[in-house]
C-alpha cells in the first residue's frame, strides 16, 4: 500500500519521461506532483472537480479568459493517435495476417479463436477496427516465446 503512494506514482514518471524523451517529446504532469495534489485535495470540495457534467472545474476557471473556449469548454478528451488506418494497406495486410497466420498454426488448443480473427481482418478492406492490434501483439509474443495462445 505504502509503495503506492511513496514510490510508485514517482517511478512511473520517471519511466513515462525516459519513455518520452527517447522519441525527442516532453511530458509534462504538473497535476499528478503529489505535493501539488495535496494542496487541492485539502482545499478543493467535491463541486470544485465535477459539476454539471464537467469535470476539472477549478483549472476550467482558472484559466477562463487565458486559453480558448475550444479548450475550457471541451468536454470529450483529446489526444495523439497513431494514423493506423492511413498506414494499412495491402502490404501491411499480407503482413498482419502471415503474423496471424503463423500463431495459427502453432496454437493447438489455445484461448484465442485465431480462425475467427483472420476471417475478421479478410473481411474488411480497411484497418478491422479497436481490438484487432491486440491479437496481433498476442500473436506476436506466441512467436517469440513460443506459446499456445
Amino acid at each position: 500500500m505504502l509503495d503506492r503512494v511513496l514510490w510508485l506514482a514517482s517511478e512511473n514518471f520517471i519511466r513515462s519521461d525516459k519513455l518520452y524523451m527517447g522519441e525527442s517529446l516532453e511530458l509534462r504532469s504538473p497535476f499528478s506532483y503529489m505535493p501539488l495534489r495535496a494542496v487541492g485535495d485539502a482545499t478543493l470540495t467535491k463541486n470544485d472537480y465535477f459539476k454539471e457534467g464537467n469535470n476539472k472545474v477549478w483549472l476550467r476557471q482558472y484559466a477562463e479568459g487565458k486559453l480558448p473556449n475550444y479548450i475550457t469548454h471541451r468536454k470529450e478528451k483529446t489526444g495523439w493517435r497513431a494514423p493506423v488506418s492511413l498506414w494499412y494497406d495491402q502490404e501491411f495486410k499480407e503482413l498482419f495476417l502471415s503474423i496471424i497466420r503463423k500463431a495459427k498454426s502453432a496454437s493447438t488448443t489455445g484461448i484465442v479463436d485465431w480462425e475467427r480473427v483472420e476471417q475478421r481482418i479478410l473481411s474488411r478492406e480497411g484497418w478491422p477496427k479497436k481490438d484487432v492490434h491486440i491479437y496481433l501483439s498476442l500473436a506476436i509474443l506466441s512467436d517469440r516465446f513460443n506459446l499456445n495462445i
